[in-house]
């Protein structure tokens, strides 16, 4: 889960951080430099709020154990999965964009 949203804050190499990087160059191309700096002081400031899940996911004391399920198996097999995409994602990033764009 960590990878995740770590992806989601846009920390390389993960598919995430192509992905805010795809953004700003359309922006930057596109759209007059004020939109580019308002979506750079949003990528600041909104990593810190995914930071605060993980340290609350990780580091902070539960506020009640809960007894393991049969799903949880499931459950860490798919975000292991999940994880392991995105990393792959973020690794080859240039090759699946350049397949993307040829149809």
């Amino acid at each position: 889960m960590m990878v995740l949203m770590f992806s989601t804050a846009g920390v390389p190499p993960l598919v995430g951080f192509w992905a805010k990087l795809r953004i700003f160059q359309a922006l930057w191309e596109n759209q007059p430099p004020v939109a580019g700096v308002i979506r750079g002081r949003h990528s600041v400031v909104a990593p810190t709020i995914t930071w605060r899940v993980i340290k609350l996911m990780y580091f902070d004391e539960p506020a009640a154990q809960l007894p393991p399920t049969a799903a949880a198996a499931g459950v860490r097999l798919a975000l292991g999965l999940n994880a392991a995409a995105v990393l792959l994602l973020g690794c080859v990033a240039r090759t699946a964009a350049e397949i993307c764009a040829r149809g």
